[in-house]
């Protein structure tokens, strides 16, 4: 149990990955919304151009939060297989291994799946800059893996300027800069093709300060549209790390 809880715990720290952030980012276009508004405005009252520019700016956040919702699809757990028609990966885990339900998925993303319709919730994951769309965990070991997305469009103002090159710059630093983890990069990246797909894949020997114990843990990294989808599994040894890269078809 306890090996079950660090490699989690190694795990979720590990995703909560803000690459590219930019704080100020997601507010750029509702600005611009303003000042158009505030323009096509300029005969009227301060107060008219004032009201007008916050209802064009909260139709444009609307609209676009729609728009997303359109374009990012989740995942769905049927057996012990996880598929997803948005980022095109099947993923098959033995009998042994346990997924996590939609409602402990959704807790970790702070969001309340009681009383929510799904089109209600798929507008509040679009919101969200990490989504994690599917995971599952070996209970005997505290081996496991999770495929998640990262909004690129919640933190920089041009998703398209966003490299892969740039990215993984951003990614190392993220990584190597945990206080309470020495992350040392085993190998050299390499593309890997999973069901089809060209992925950036990496792997990282974790040492943890507080325990002293070591994992292992391999990312697999392709942008898809607006987001960066993240494949990460965590075990004791890279033998497992094969072994669960061969969960996916």
């Amino acid at each position: 149990m306890k090996k079950t809880a660090i490699a989690l715990s190694l795990l979720l720290s590990a995703c909560a990955l803000t690459a590219c952030g930019d704080s100020s980012s997601s507010a750029a276009p509702a600005a611009s919304s303003a000042e158009s508004s505030a323009s096509s405005a300029e005969a009227g009252s301060e107060a008219d151009s004032g009201e007008s520019s916050e209802a064009s700016s909260a139709a444009d956040s609307e609209a676009s939060s729609e728009a997303a919702a359109d374009a990012f699809d989740r995942g769905s757990v049927t057996g012990q297989t996880y598929s997803s028609s948005f980022s095109g990966l099947s993923m098959t885990v033995p009998e042994t291994w346990v997924f996590s339900t939609e409602d402990e998925l959704l807790e970790m993303m702070n969001i309340a799946g009681d009383g929510q319709t799904a089109e209600s919730v798929k507008k509040a994951l679009v919101d969200q800059v990490t989504i994690y769309d599917g995971m599952a965990n070996n209970p005997a070991n505290g081996s496991n893996v999770i495929v998640m997305y990262e909004n690129l469009a919640k933190e920089v103002p041009d998703v398209n300027a966003v490299t892969m090159k740039d990215y993984l710059v951003s990614f190392k630093l993220q990584l190597t800069s945990n206080s309470g983890s020495n992350y040392t990069l085993i190998g050299d990246e390499t593309d890997i093709s999973l069901c089809g797909e060209t992925y950036r894949k990496l792997i990282y020997k974790i040492d943890v300060t507080a325990s002293g114990d070591t994992y292992y843990q391999a990312y697999y990294l392709r942008k898809i549209g607006n987001y960066m989808n993240c494949i990460i599994s965590t075990a004791s040894n890279e033998t497992e790390l094969n072994e669960i890269e061969g969960f996916f078809s």
